[in-house]
């Protein structure tokens, strides 16, 4: 009786022997490596990023290894994702995840990109990371990490009082008096940012609104960068001339830098005369004093 139980045990055990050792039996889980899902011979769909908005010939310092794309500071970028396939199937969703920590979930999104916080920047371009997951009719999903890269156009600082402001103040001067009446040769002023901030190659161009005496005499006014240190980054010098019979008078500059620089502030320094009467600088309202670095220029 032992023996009729134990003998079908033992044909069976050889047949699925028999069976293994054929190929006729395949244990093994076919799992598609790019499946995110593991279901079996489930290939994941494929999320395609295409930009609107860019820069199709960034500037040279910018590192395009490190981003997809670059666009400048304020500009709509539209991103498109209505090219992503699935293999085996099609894409039902779409879900775009922004560096603010909201979520898209249109196959195309416009937004603007901003560099808010210029002073602690301590390079370029500002890299914003974007994620585009796709989802297919199988539930699986790809995902893909879009990096865009954002520059600015231009910055623009305004002369008031002590110091550079980001915003146009209101209307005011700064005034250059002689000392007790006597006549001064140079006078200096000083306009300083609260925070260095970090400047690429760019061209520069600053005015001036300086108004004086009839009889004060101005013979030129120069403008000095200078760095975080305080060591001068670069200098120009407008010369005005003999004839000096004006009240008030735009005095333009205009410069190029040629490396990286940690701008911090400006020295202004005005040689003449003046007779006890002040000559100002004039900041805010129609005559803002100003100086505006240009990063599309190229040279």
């Amino acid at each position: 009786m032992r023996e009729s139980i134990i003998e079908p045990v033992v044909w069976i055990f050889i047949l699925i022997i028999a069976a293994l050792l054929s190929g006729c039996l395949d244990t093994t889980e076919n799992i598609n490596p790019g499946s995110s899902d593991g279901h079996n011979n489930n290939l994941a769909p494929q999320p395609v990023v295409s930009a609107t908005g860019i820069i199709s010939n960034p500037p040279e310092y910018v590192d395009q290894t490190l981003v997809d794309a670059v666009a400048y500071a304020g500009e709509h970028v539209t991103l498109d994702a209505s090219q992503s396939y699935d293999p085996d199937g099609h894409i039902i969703g779409y879900r775009w995840f922004f560096y603010d920590n909201t979520v898209s979930e249109q196959s195309m999104v416009s937004r603007v990109f901003e560099i808010k916080n210029i002073s602690s920047l301590k390079g370029l371009p500002l890299i914003y990371t974007i994620v585009l997951e796709v989802e297919d009719n199988n539930h699986s999903y790809g995902f893909l990490e879009y990096r865009l890269g954002v520059i600015p156009r231009e910055y623009t600082l305004y002369f008031d009082s002590t110091r550079l402001s980001w915003t146009k103040p209101g209307e005011s001067c700064s005034g250059i008096r002689a000392a007790r009446g006597i006549l001064r040769d140079v006078s200096r002023l000083n306009y300083v940012l609260e925070k260095t901030v970090f400047l690429q190659p760019c061209r520069w161009n600053a005015t001036l609104y300086i108004e004086k005496p009839v009889l004060a005499h101005i013979r030129s006014v120069t403008l000095i960068l200078y760095n975080g240190t305080g060591e001068k980054i670069t200098e120009k010098t407008v010369n005005l001339g003999l004839v000096g019979f004006w009240r008030e008078k735009a005095v333009s500059f205009s410069g190029k830098i040629n490396r990286e620089e940690e701008f911090r502030g400006i020295e202004l320094v005005i040689t003449g005369f003046s007779l006890g009467e002040k000559i100002n600088v004039l900041y805010g309202d129609g005559k803002a004093s100003f100086i505006s670095f240009d990063f599309l220029e190229r040279f």
